[in-house]
């Protein structure tokens, strides 16, 4: 009687099988045609702009080699946003055109008097500040290095730079940077550094 009833039990589990298999086909090979591309949705509203700027300024003894800038309140700087600095360095001769400017992206270092000097910053989403440090007397740098420094400062939204990148590296170059958001130098503001708080 045990031995009929396995087989039963045995058969019944085949059929099952058997039903759970075809019912699978069954369903997965049932597919229609696809229906029409229904119709384009509102376009939403524009995401942020990145925002350029320049600050010009002296670096001297009486303010630590060092420019400070706090962000109007028509600026809003996430914690999540890229904030670039570039300085000026110099222009470019290009022939039968107008010189170009040379901007190099900090911090950034240069040689000079038997050491070395370098341009950096530090920003928060409130502010930024700008210095000059080095292993030589700063005192003793000439003019170049010191009077009327300008300073690029891009400010890219945090979706922009999260999106697959690796490294500050690919931000070097400001004429790639220029292409690939947009940016018009003859839309770029000049401003005077702020008193530190």
């Amino acid at each position: 009687m045990q031995m009929y009833c396995n087989q039963n039990l045995n058969a019944m589990k085949k059929i099952m099988l058997m039903f759970v298999l075809l019912s699978s086909a069954f369903f997965y090979g049932c597919e229609g045609p696809a229906g029409p591309i229904g119709p384009e949705g509102q376009p939403g509203a524009p995401g942020p702009e990145s925002i350029v700027f320049d600050i010009q300024g002296n670096l001297n003894a009486a303010n630590e080699y060092s420019l400070y800038y706090e962000f109007p309140q028509s600026v809003e700087v996430f914690e999540s946003d890229a904030v670039l600095i570039y300085r000026l360095w110099g222009q470019q001769e290009i022939p039968g055109d107008a010189p170009a400017d040379v901007w190099r992206l900090m911090p950034v270092t240069a040689f000079v008097n038997d050491g070395f000097i370098q341009y950096s910053f530090d920003h928060t989403f409130m502010d930024l500040s700008v210095f000059l440090d080095g292993n030589v007397p700063l005192a003793n740098l000439g003019g170049n290095w010191l009077n009327n420094q300008v300073f690029r400062v891009v400010i890219i939204p945090g979706y922009f730079t999260n999106a697959g990148r690796t490294s500050l590296d690919e931000f070097k170059d400001y004429s790639e940077v220029k292409k690939q958001f947009d940016l018009k130098d003859e839309n770029v503001a000049r401003v005077a550094a702020t008193a530190k708080k």
